[in-house]
């Protein structure tokens, strides 16, 4: 072998082992990091449930508290796993709220959630579904799972958090070991799980032409969001880029991730009209949004909000509601962290919703 191939070998096998030493001290320090944020508990609070197309849930019975970390709370939750104090079985009427970790309330009480200020101001009784961790894909069969006719559910809300729009094509799982989520598979492209067979309303797409990715393509991008030594640097860049943009624009989120998203909408939509209820979405905010001014469909939502419009699925964005309470009083700690609100927050979200749903479903609220 010539100098310059030996040299050029030596310089892949140097790259590689940094490469494999920087990815194990990353994972080391997230380990850590995890640790540190009561991940241990949540080994106590989380299922791990890969026999069901949602993978997780909340465990049933629980009353766990977390607390000397991030959070200071008490998760407490009925027979059903629900974040619920009581168990309900037959029910005149109910509201549902559908949903990931800011549904179910995660930095406040039981009775502090947006479910909870909804059903104090309403007075029907209203059901938490949120699943801290889950996605619009796990939300669909959560829900499918834990419906019961019973309940005599006549809406049900899905507080959409905007991370889902990029995190709708794969499903995470709980892992008991680590109390961590970790990938465990992509959907197929037109929302398909491999090797399982859905229900045929299921298996159309809604999607005229579904978005088709090379094969060699996806498997590089899926090869790569598993490193944490190339996705650290890349949400470290985006994160800059982000504050540096001169329009104030939040990122552009791939039409595949839209497709997804689409798919999974159309599908909660269809199973809350076979089961006679109405079906709405919530546009949940971040923080840092109401902090900005856009330049026009700048932000994320107004990336869904065409799928919405599309699906004829009816839809209250948050963004301006909540951006006018936080401006007029600044010094209130509205939100835990980027996504998930405080009590303040909760309080503000419950009450909005309470008014709001009783002008637009007045049938509903008027008995």
């Amino acid at each position: 072998m010539s100098p310059v191939k030996t040299r050029f070998v030596e310089f892949l096998i140097i790259s590689a082992v940094t490469l494999l030493l920087l990815e194990i001290g990353l994972r080391m320090v997230e380990s850590l990091q995890y640790r540190a944020v009561q991940f241990e508990t949540y080994k106590r609070i989380y299922s791990d449930e890969r026999d069901k197309p949602y993978l997780f849930g909340l465990k049933p019975n629980i009353n766990v508290k977390l607390e000397k970390g991030l959070y200071d709370y008490t998760i407490v939750t009925n027979a059903k796993g629900l974040r619920e104090t009581r168990n309900y079985d037959q029910l005149d009427r109910s509201v549902i709220f559908l949903g990931d970790s800011v549904v179910e309330g995660s930095a406040v009480e039981n009775n502090e959630t947006m479910s909870a200020v909804f059903m104090q101001k309403t007075g029907i009784t209203t059901l938490n579904f949120g699943v801290g961790g889950s996605n619009t894909v796990q939300e669909y069969f959560y829900l499918q799972e834990k419906f019961r006719e019973s309940y005599n559910s006549k809406l049900i809300v899905l507080g959409f958090c905007l991370n889902d729009l990029d995190g709708n094509r794969y499903r995470r799982f709980f892992d008991p070991q680590s109390g961590n989520w970790r990938l465990h598979d992509y959907l197929e492209p037109d929302g398909r799980i491999s090797g399982m067979t859905l229900p045929s309303e299921a298996q159309v797409p809604v999607m005229s032409a579904p978005v088709q990715s090379s094969g060699v393509l996806s498997s590089v991008k899926n090869f790569l969001k598993e490193f944490r030594v190339f996705v650290v640097p890349y949400e470290l860049f985006r994160s800059i880029q982000s504050k540096n943009r001169s329009d104030h624009s939040d990122p552009k989120v791939s039409e595949e991730d839209l497709a997804m998203t689409s798919i999974y909408l159309e599908k909660i939509k269809n199973f809350s009209k076979q089961n006679g209820a109405e079906f709405t979405v919530v546009i949940l905010p971040y923080e840092s949004q109401l902090h900005k001014d856009y330049a026009p469909n700048g932000r994320l939502q107004d990336q869904l909000i065409p799928i919405l419009k599309s699906l004829n699925i009816p839809y209250i964005d948050l963004h301006e509601p909540m951006r006018r309470v936080v401006k007029a009083a600044p010094n209130e700690h509205w939100f835990h962290d980027e996504a998930h609100p405080m009590k303040i927050g909760h309080q503000f979200i419950g009450t909005f919703l309470a008014d709001e749903f009783s002008k637009r479903y007045p049938k509903i609220f008027s008995y």
